[in-house]
């Protein structure tokens, strides 16, 4: 090993070793918050090649850049804070990493023992600070130069990272209290140099690989899950499939659609499901079709297959919860039932699962199935023409809008498009059909919170190295507005897309409307903001607004803000009344709708009970 300069003083030798094994144990996107506490470790990640950091104004912010860019690759990412109440700005991304299951290490400085509980400056009580939203805390203690001390903070740093990531992702907190100084001034003597001599590995680590190396495998049964989960779709007499509201990888989105496909299984898929893009087998109307009483008694199934979290259609949750038929949810890090069904929950991978299902079945589609699925497509038919640009009933303005992003994006494989929560992400389920849109969106639905959404958007564009959209309503932007700033200074090519309606949307759908004669500023929250071009214009962004609902133009608009390759913000205004009566009429239209015409005996006509289960593991012969 070639001679390396001695660390200057003991913070920053910790500071070192804690920033190479962030590194080797696949940490690559680090937001820093800046603070004096933590100086040591900002100018130590800054220093190491295999990190990218960067730097935001606040710390909410910072950690939902670090939960973003998690999320878009699935590497554990890491936010840095100093000490004090910088701390406990992290807690709203900490609770939607929790609950989203997304990997976000959090490397907390603090100040050393004998500046706490004497009132000085920024010393709080940091000791799991979060409580039960993390999967692991660790406090380093103060900086030691010792070899078995740096051996164990080496392997204190790796075990973290791989808690961050397995068995079940997401936060995990290091605490790290320094002592001056917290910056590369020499303290003489302070790291002997019979340290760096004797024990290079507890000095320097390992080359080219972490201090602890950590693989975890799945040790089922894989060929037994894949007949069970065949069986059961072979001998269910009306089954869906449900695909969830996360990210599939390219492959299970292939293998399942071809499962769907032999086994004649409609596929309702949420909108981040990654399946939207594909047609085959793929349901897209569910939350409309299914406000009819009538339909959707008639496709009423016998076995709900769900893979990964829970959909964001809350009329599809209701469905299912009505018709209480045999569920199987399948995630890897076992998925919570909303709807209270019972059932199984297989805690397994999914990719491997679907392959190994779709290959044991047998190929062409299943005949038996074809009036189950022709009911399914003769509604997504007729649903498609109420929600498509040509509709008989009045759309929401933001059909348009969501219409003219799918398309523009279906054109552009490369990028991404993140999805703010509250009415964005519903009107993304319901108007965007199958077969168009972009191949990778994402949306913090753990928690399902409003805030550090254009955070969460820049992480993942900045991490993912992919151009992006963020749609997003305006209070949830004003909620994030200096993530803005941000935006600037990194130059990400992510076009904000938000919607101008002057406050809560979505709050104009609930009872509360007519409840009440406070659900203008109690509810709807105003924010009397005129435009956001002064907004986009301070923070160097350009700006650009559309009124009207020309999906053409819509589209134009879009491409050529994403052609510049740069931040920008496009303003759509909406009324927001105009834009709840015409939901409301098109909502009480489907739930008017009879059932197709396509003949499918109920489940009580073909001697099926309600909330029988399907059972078997063996796969049964097609007649």
């Amino acid at each position: 090993m070639k001679p390396r300069p001695i660390d200057p003083n003991p913070s920053m030798l910790w500071a070192r070793a804690t920033a190479e094994e962030l590194a080797r144990a696949g940490v690559r996107t680090v937001a820093i918050a800046p603070g004096s506490r933590s100086g040591p470790l900002a100018i130590a990640c800054d220093a190491e090649p295999a990190l990218r950091c960067s730097v935001h104004l606040d710390e909410r912010s910072a950690a939902f850049f670090a939960l973003g860019a998690a999320r878009a690759t699935g590497r554990p990412a890491a936010v840095l804070t100093t000490s004090g109440t910088a701390v406990a700005n992290l807690l709203p991304a900490v609770v939607e990493s929790r609950h989203a299951r997304v990997p976000l290490v959090l490397l907390t400085a603090n100040r050393p023992p004998e500046l706490h509980g004497c009132d000085a400056p920024q010393a709080i009580e940091q000791y799991r600070i979060f409580g039960n939203f993390l999967r692991a805390f660790e406090a380093a203690g103060l900086p030691e130069c010792s070899a078995a001390a740096l051996r164990a903070h080496r392997a204190r740093v790796c075990r973290l990272v791989y808690a961050a990531g397995s068995p079940v992702p997401g936060p995990v907190q290091l605490d790290l209290p320094f002592r001056d100084p917290l910056d590369p001034r020499p303290v003489p003597g302070s790291v002997p140099e019979a340290l760096l001599r004797d024990d290079p590995v507890a000095a320097w680590g390992y080359e080219g690989r972490a201090f602890v190396v950590e693989r975890r495998s799945d040790c089922g049964d894989g060929a037994a899950h894949a007949r069970a989960l065949l069986g059961r779709l072979v001998r269910a007499r009306a089954p869906v499939i449900v695909a969830g509201c996360a990210p599939l990888s390219p492959g299970a989105i292939e293998a399942l659609a071809t499962l769907a496909e032999r086994c004649g299984v409609p596929v309702l898929a949420d909108p981040c499901s990654g399946l939207r893009a594909t047609a085959s087998r793929c349901v897209t109307s569910h939350d409309a079709l299914l406000r009819s009483r009538a339909l959707a008694q008639r496709l009423r199934p016998d076995l709900v297959v769900r893979f990964g979290p829970p959909p964001v259609s809350k009329t599809l949750l209701q469905w299912i919860e009505r018709s209480r038929p045999a569920q199987l949810i399948v995630d890897p890090y076992g998925a919570g039932d909303p709807t209270h069904g019972g059932g199984e929950r297989w805690c397994v991978p999914i990719e491997p699962l679907v392959r190994a299902a779709a290959a044991l079945a047998s190929p062409g589609p299943d005949p038996r199935r074809a009036a189950w699925w022709q009911l399914w497509q003769d509604g997504e038919a007729q649903a498609r023409v109420r929600l498509g640009p040509a509709s008989p009933v009045p759309q929401p303005p933001e059909a348009a809008l969501v219409r003219a992003l799918v398309t523009t994006l279906a054109a552009r494989p490369d990028a991404l498009l993140y999805v703010g929560n509250s009415q964005p992400v519903r009107d993304l389920d319901l108007f965007w059909a199958a077969g168009t849109g972009p191949r990778r969106a994402f949306a913090n639905r753990g928690a399902n919170g409003i805030d550090g959404l254009l955070s969460s958007a820049l992480g993942a564009v900045h991490a993912s190295g992919r151009p992006g959209v963020l749609l997003v309503g305006d209070l949830s932007l004003l909620h994030d507005v200096g993530a803005l700033l941000t935006a600037s200074r990194l130059g990400a090519p992510l076009l904000v897309v938000v919607v101008h309606n002057g406050g809560g949307g979505i709050f104009s759908q609930l009872p509360v409307r007519r409840a009440t004669d406070r659900f203008e500023p109690l509810f709807a929250t105003p924010h009397g903001l005129a435009s956001f071009a002064p907004l986009a214009h301070a923070f160097g962004l350009r700006h650009a607004r559309c009124e009207g609902e020309d999906e053409a133009a819509l589209g134009r608009t879009i491409g050529a803000l994403l052609d510049r390759g740069a931040p920008a913000v496009l303003e759509f205004v909406v009324d927001r009344a105009g834009s709840a009566a015409r939901r409301e009429a098109l909502f009480a239209a489907f739930e008017r709708e009879c059932a197709p015409e396509t003949r499918h005996e109920p489940l009580e006509e073909r001697g099926v009970p309600r909330g029988a289960e399907v059972a078997g593991t063996e796969v049964a012969a097609r007649p």
